[in-house]
């Protein structure tokens, strides 16, 4: 039964109860964003999923995003779907988004209002297809600002839809039915926020850190992309690219030349074999040590083919061991785990469960892997230089033979060793050298041969230097009687320079002399 109020009882209305005050707004345009290009991804992530949302209903895939610095401000605009003006008045709504996790590369709610933090004005104009209207949204973040201070300076807060509302205008005007897009203007850029005006630095962000396409010039561009389309697309389906210019110029992923052709590695989910938890190319480099520039070499995350942190993120949370040789290689690792999540700012992956078990099974198959390869192609070039060293070491001693009369005596100690030391590296390292490379393996057998054939050709003068120092040890003689021995056979050994066997004759006897002496001596 309906209860009926009569006449003398008392309604008590309580005031509305805020959860949310604007002080909020201070936060998101302080320290969210401390790197300043950021801002600019966050609305290069909008536009994307703008333009996604577009080709899954469209046949036109003539889409992009355009960015133009007209100073003091930025815009960014694509040809996506676009909004209708319910959609952009949510933009008004602070961490209220409905994308879905792990369908659209932005979910938060959060990046759509990035501008505040960099901008005196944010203002989004938008038209969705077959609407003869565009929408204009203002966001006058500087007044915004201006007013909190102000307010706090009197110990007051201001809820959180107050001021948006009084902050914010929403208007509408006519526009081609055929229309569809979103512009976003970051207006008047701050001035400790200038730097997103270097054109140059802009462009190197966008290229590492946004889904643009492979270089043209970059060989190995349309190989690597098929092979991320059949296994990403096959079990997640959400790797796309889109054309994005600066000022015009078309912006692409870095690249380097001198690189083996590419490789792929796929990381099984540990708790589900039949899941794919991500999958990883990578070029190895061609030349010797690490990847030149070290700002493109090492393995990228990918999360929707948008960067998640740095080169070095992926050493740190998946190499447990020689994570110096990543950066022997270039290449990317595209998260299909629909568990593993980016941070907000995409420096890392939220603390989870799955995130963790994911960089287990990375270490296991992607860092194990690469270690592997990095050592056997060190192993391989190793044994080539070893080899080279090799020849030009025997064409030296060679030259020197042929030079000098009488040539043998006159091989230093030093070259003796250098001749030694070609035949224990490369009989070490013969095994490196792959099997179907007959030429160096060829090479290295003939190395040998001659360095094995130099050897025994000195091997009188080897046993007479031997002789010599072994008489100075087992005689035990003091720096001053050392000084004077070697003076001495020096000496025999400049006078019978042309009689060799008188040379071995008298060193002999001077040996069995000193030796009498010095028995005598002890005695």
């Amino acid at each position: 039964m309906t209860k009926r109020f009569k006449k003398s009882d008392k309604v008590i209305i309580k005031p509305k109860e805020e959860f949310a005050y604007g002080y909020i707004i201070k936060a998101l345009a302080g320290g969210l964003y401390p790197n300043k290009f950021h801002v600019v991804r966050e609305y290069i992530q909008n536009a994307f999923d703008a333009i996604v949302s577009w080709k899954e209903t469209r046949k036109d895939k003539n889409v992009g995003i355009k960015i133009i610095i007209k100073k003091p401000s930025i815009f960014i605009f694509d040809n996506g779907i676009g909004m209708d003006r319910y959609t952009l008045n949510e933009y008004k709504k602070v961490g209220f988004s409905k994308k879905v996790m792990g369908e659209s590369a932005g979910f938060r709610g959060i990046g759509k209002l990035a501008g505040i933090s960099v901008a005196k004005k944010l203002i989004v104009v938008t038209s969705p297809c077959g609407t003869p209207e565009k929408y204009t949204l203002i966001f006058d973040a500087e007044s915004m600002l201006k007013d909190i201070d102000e307010l706090k300076k009197k110990r007051e807060n201001i809820p959180l839809n107050n001021l948006i509302k009084k902050h914010t205008s929403l208007t509408s005007d006519v526009e081609k039915k055929e229309e569809h897009y979103t512009m976003v203007e970051l207006h008047e850029i701050k001035s400790d926020s200038k730097i997103i005006f270097d054109k140059k630095k802009l462009i190197d962000y966008i290229s590492k850190n946004t889904p643009v396409p492979f270089s043209p010039q970059f060989k190995y561009g349309d190989v690597i992309e098929n092979d991320i389309k059949r296994f990403v697309n096959d079990f997640v389906n959400d790797y796309d690219c889109v054309e994005i210019s600066v000022d015009g110029k078309n912006v692409y992923k870095p690249f380097v030349q001198n690189l083996k052709p590419p490789q792929h590695i796929l990381v099984w989910s540990s708790r589900n074999k039949k899941k794919l938890s991500a999958f990883c190319w990578y070029c190895e480099n061609d030349k010797k040590g690490q990847i030149k520039p070290n700002e493109i070499n090492g393995l990228i995350y990918r999360y929707k083919n948008f960067a998640v942190g740095d080169n070095y993120l992926t050493r740190k949370t998946i190499w447990d061991a020689s994570a110096h040789l990543s950066f022997y290689f270039m290449g990317e690792i595209y998260i299909t785990e629909s568990e593993v999540v980016p941070t907000s700012q995409r420096d890392d992956f939220e603390q989870s469960v799955a995130r963790d078990r994911f960089y287990k099974d990375a270490n296991q198959t992607i860092a194990n892997e690469l270690n592997r390869i990095a050592r056997e192609s060190s192993g391989v070039r190793r044994a080539e230089e070893y080899v080279q060293k090799g020849v030009e070491v025997i064409s030296s001693i060679d030259k020197d033979i042929k030079e000098k009369e009488p040539s043998l005596k006159d091989l230093s100690v030093q070259k003796i060793a250098e001749l030694v030391n070609v035949i224990d590296n490369i009989k070490k390292r013969k095994k490196n050298i792959p099997e179907g490379d007959k030429k160096t393996k060829l090479l290295a057998n003939k190395v040998i041969r001659r360095a094995k054939g130099l050897l025994k050709q000195v091997e009188d003068v080897e046993k007479t230097e031997r002789e010599e120092f072994n008489i100075v040890k087992k005689l035990k003689l003091d720096e001053q009687a050392k000084r004077v021995y070697f003076t001495t056979i020096r000496t025999f050994k400049d006078c019978f320079v042309d009689r060799p066997e008188e040379l071995e004759k008298i060193i002999k006897a001077f040996h069995k002399n000193l030796i009498n002496i010095f028995s005598k001596k002890t005695e």
